[in-house]
């Protein structure tokens, strides 16, 4: 059972969402002589698929970003010439698309900062946690006795 290893650190990346990392490890584990065939190339299409729809995410999610800031600063300057009329703050149509296009650009880059810092929290769900207490430096300093 040793292509059981691989499947289960597969199933280990996959549920972390970690896609390409589970598709690595469930190739390994298709490769073991006493490998579960069909378990392991469902679990490779399977990770193969989830590859494709977190990339369309990451080209997607900052247009969907400029989006939004298109719609919020359109809906915030619709507000302020409701409120103000002619003494607006944002009175000059030049200065309008400017505070258009300042936000579409603010919210494509915060989407993207947002989708890289998903995937590196991902990426850190495999990783061991940190040693605050120092514990790891004691035992190499002083080994059990038995």
């Amino acid at each position: 059972l040793s292509w059981l290893g691989h499947a289960r650190r597969a199933e280990i990346c996959a549920a972390t969402f970690n896609f390409e990392l589970s598709l690595q490890s469930y190739q390994k584990a298709f490769q073991c002589n006493d490998s579960n065939k069909e378990y392991c190339m469902e679990g490779i299409n399977k990770a193969k698929r989830e590859i494709i729809k977190d990339k369309n995410n990451d080209m997607n999610f900052p247009y969907v970003g400029c989006a939004i800031g298109i719609v919020l600063s359109s809906f915030g300057l619709v507000l302020d010439y409701v409120a103000f009329r002619q003494e607006s703050y944002v009175a000059h149509p030049i200065l309008k698309v400017l505070v258009c296009i300042l936000a579409a650009a603010i919210f494509f880059w915060g989407a993207k900062l947002y989708r890289h810092s998903i995937k590196k929290m991902r990426s850190q769900l495999l990783e061991s946690p940190p040693d605050i207490f120092g514990l790891e430096d004691q035992e190499d300093d002083h080994p059990h006795k038995d």
